[in-house]
């Protein structure tokens, strides 16, 4: 597994005008150009260069392969999904190869701290991550602004065992709903499951790094991990699906 979280400014150069635009290949140029919202613009476009980045060190050190950033393309399934594209020829949009070697699996997340209108040339500030595993595991990774939320929230999406462990607490409320997110990321369900079916019900440790939290799925047959990271006032959280004994903190 492959994991990476930092800045939206760092994946971004020059805003949505800037040279960063000549690292997309053409189909996810065009996908990036379907935005009319700047924010919105910067926001894809910093997810979809952190994932190359990730992409492109991870065949690098594990498959002794050297590609150019337009040659990894990281397009959208029907679902909305992330997948992964190698473009082993020109980086022209060539798909002869579904996916990268050993097959990869893929999330996305980022979270802006922007209340209002993006300002010419303004930077986007918030956090990005990105994490990517080998199949047949799978992964969702989420980020979270950690807020005060309505009584209402948890009422509809926690179950009564985790509202006595989150105690009214927004940080844990946070947590649980991120993780509840990034499940859901990982068995593509998206919130057309109930948010119920996975209780998050206690976490470990606040070190700065990915600590482990107790989590029960109902109706997922494979074994799920979840872990959260504190990022300022964000909170990111990881979820995997599968046996392979990945600990994120040697990665």
């Amino acid at each position: 597994m492959r994991l990476l979280v930092g800045p939206i400014s760092d994946f971004v150069e020059g805003g949505p005008e800037g040279g960063s635009k000549g690292l997309l290949s053409p189909p996810e140029l065009a996908a990036y150009t379907a935005f009319t919202a700047p924010k919105r613009q910067r926001e894809w476009l910093a997810g979809r260069l952190a994932a190359k980045r990730l992409i492109l060190s991870y065949l690098s050190e594990t498959e002794g392969q050297l590609l150019a950033p337009t040659q990894v393309q990281v397009l959208s399934r029907s679902d909305g999904s992330p997948t992964v594209h190698l473009d082993i020829h020109d980086g022209h949009g060539s798909q002869d190869a579904d996916a990268s070697p050993g097959g990869l699996n893929i999330s996305i997340s980022h979270r802006s701290l922007l209340t209002g209108v993006l300002a010419k040339g303004e930077e986007l500030a918030g956090r990005v991550a990105v994490a990517v595993v080998k199949q047949p595991m799978e992964v969702g990774i989420d980020v979270e602004l950690v807020e005060e939320r309505a009584a209402v929230f948890e009422e509809d999406y926690f179950t009564a065992k985790e509202r006595r462990w989150t105690g009214g607490d927004p940080f844990r409320i946070t947590v649980g709903w991120s993780a509840k997110e990034a499940v859901f990321k990982a068995t593509r369900s998206g919130l057309s499951a109930d948010p119920r079916t996975v209780e998050v019900l206690g976490l470990h440790g606040s070190d700065g790094k990915w600590s482990p939290l107790q989590i029960r799925c109902h109706g997922v047959s494979r074994p799920v991990r979840g872990w959260y990271s504190v990022q300022g006032n964000l909170v990111a959280t990881l979820a995997l699906l599968g046996d392979s004994p990945v600990d994120p903190n040697n990665t």
